[in-house]
């Protein structure tokens, strides 16, 4: 019994030094996730302004532009964005989830390429045999616009290939601390449905944001002239929703890991409570047996 007890004594110290480990992990979620929202919200004005021109241009006129029409390619290129890291509940699991159903009603891994940020979607989409046109893994927690510019750069030269119909991008929206949830959003050809749609997953958070009313760009005048107006905001617009996009990940993901953290340190609790119980009693068992033996040895001597 007293091996017993050494042994269970043992369990809840290792259980917990875990528990540390995941307490730590989830205050320095916690923080994380503050900066990743505030950056998150910080940018919905602007891109949402980049939305407001982008619909007065395209509601009433009739426009042309290679990112407003669909590729003459078979092949959809999708941009998969998950963690580098694990240890965030179900975050990556939810994502590859969205993304398989996405490639399934698109005709299969074998008409999709993928561009994948972080190295579970490289992985991810290693395992489905699909081809991977450009990997991102360095792209920081907090990132700038400038962070993002080359690959957007390699996603708008892919398409301009002709190889690809269209765009696809696949993220964690995130919607509040406690909600999260995978969506896969055309990207390419831009069109009205994918910026109105867009515009409701901003709404969702910040109502403030989504003021957006055609008339206040389709009366204006524009110099030196609305194609080589396109040729300057399209692809802007196109970096702007992708590094939205990255944001929402980035907060979805450490709003996930904390959670998992609370609950993994919360599990640790409840577990190191219920060593101790059993500690408690294998140690008043043995002493019990100590004391059945002493008291035997006694009336043995005596007898």
């Amino acid at each position: 019994m007293a091996l017993q007890a050494k042994a269970i004594k043992a369990k809840i110290t290792s259980v917990k030094n875990i528990r540390k480990i995941t307490k730590a992990m989830e205050l320095v979620s916690v923080s994380k996730m503050k900066k990743a929202v505030d950056q998150t919200l910080g940018t919905r004005h602007f891109a949402t302004k980049a939305l407001e021109i982008l619909i007065g241009l395209s509601k009433e006129r009739a426009l042309k532009h290679d990112l407003l029409k669909e590729g003459e390619g078979d092949k959809v290129l999708l941009v998969m964005i998950s963690s580098n890291k694990g240890l965030c509940g179900s975050f990556n699991v939810n994502i590859a989830k969205k993304v398989n159903e996405s490639v399934e009603k698109f005709g299969g891994a074998a008409k999709h390429a993928f561009i994948t940020i972080g190295k579970n979607s490289e992985r991810h989409s290693r395992r489905l045999g699909t081809e991977v046109v450009g990997s991102f893994i360095d792209i920081p927690e907090n990132p700038s616009p400038e962070d993002v510019r080359g690959l957007v750069r390699l996603v708008l030269d892919e398409y301009k290939t002709g190889r690809y119909n269209k765009v696809m991008i696949a993220y964690g929206h995130y919607v509040s601390a406690l909600v999260n949830r995978p969506v896969v959003r055309q990207l390419l050809p831009i069109t009205q449905e994918g910026i109105e749609r867009m515009i409701t997953e901003l709404d969702e958070i910040d109502e403030s944001v989504t003021d957006i009313s055609a008339s206040k760009v389709s009366n204006h005048i524009f110099e030196p002239g609305e194609e080589e107006l396109l040729d300057a905001v399209l692809p802007r617009l196109t970096e702007v929703r992708v590094y939205q996009a990255v944001l929402e990940s980035y907060a979805s993901e450490h709003s996930s890991r904390m959670f998992a953290m609370k609950n993994a340190t919360e599990n640790a609790d409840k577990l190191a409570d219920t060593l101790k119980l059993s500690y408690n009693r294998a140690r008043q068992e043995g002493i019990t047996n100590e004391i059945s033996e002493i008291a035997s040895g006694a009336e043995a001597l005596n007898g």
